[in-house]
């Protein structure tokens, strides 16, 4: 696998992308944003992992231009643990935010695990749903081709927002637990990637809503979990 590593701090480039090379990866390396996003059109890497801090533009805004244009799985490195601070990343399409700072170990750890999402392997759906095509209403959600209709135009989704969305499809008209759609999306459930939910069905409330055609609800129950269902037009969808 093709890997990008975009980080300001030369030792821990040279540190990190030895270990990668260790476990068969290809490394390139960038030192600034505009280095990083010159190697990602060149290369086409399969995989990209950017430092936050890193000269501006800096790991988020480069993440949030490559998202306009492609699905390559990124890893934003940061040093703020706020939610705050890994909530910007997310919102700006990152797939994982680790904290500096770590080990190469958890480095791969991670890496592994985000390759397996990617792969469909431990997803906790069914076969039928990993190739199959659940639909709400004018919503179809396509898991095997990562593909999601709104009124037959397609919307424009993150990784994490795919997942959930995915999750809650499933299980239409049926409430479904938060840690279980937290585990479900990030496959590494914590009490922080369960509050970050939040943000994540906000923000598919809000593209379903612009794609139009008939309403969808996603309703929150509080400490409790989500419940997606298709609604008449002339009824209110609840908010966070």
């Amino acid at each position: 696998m093709r890997i990008l590593l975009a980080d300001h701090d030369a030792d821990f480039v040279q540190l990190m992308s030895y270990a990668l090379f260790r476990r068969g990866f290809q490394v390139s390396t960038a030192y600034d944003g505009p280095q990083a996003l010159r190697r990602w059109r060149a290369e086409d890497p399969e995989l990209m992992l950017l430092d936050v801090a890193m000269p501006p533009p800096d790991g988020i805004e480069v993440c949030r231009h490559i998202r306009q244009q492609s699905a390559v799985p990124i890893i934003l490195l940061g040093s703020r643990p706020e939610e705050a601070a890994i909530v910007r990343g997310y919102e700006a399409g990152a797939d994982d935010y680790i904290v500096k700072p770590f080990s190469h170990r958890q480095l791969l750890v991670r890496l592994g695990a985000l390759l397996r999402r990617l792969d469909g392997r431990g997803d906790p759906a069914s076969e039928q749903d990993q190739i199959g095509r659940l639909a709400v209403g004018d919503l179809v959600v396509e898991p095997a081709a990562f593909r999601v209709e709104k009124a037959g135009a397609p919307v424009s989704l993150t990784r994490l927002e795919f997942r959930v969305l995915h999750r809650l499809v499933r299980s239409v008209d049926r409430l479904v637990d938060t840690r279980d759609l937290a585990e479900f999306a990030w496959q590494s459930p914590s009490d922080g990637d369960a509050g970050l939910l939040k943000t994540h069905v906000s923000h598919i409330r809000q593209k379903l809503a612009a794609a139009g055609g008939a309403p969808i609800d996603i309703r929150a129950i509080p400490r409790t979990g989500y419940i997606l269902t298709a609604v008449e037009a002339s009824t209110p969808l609840s908010r966070l």
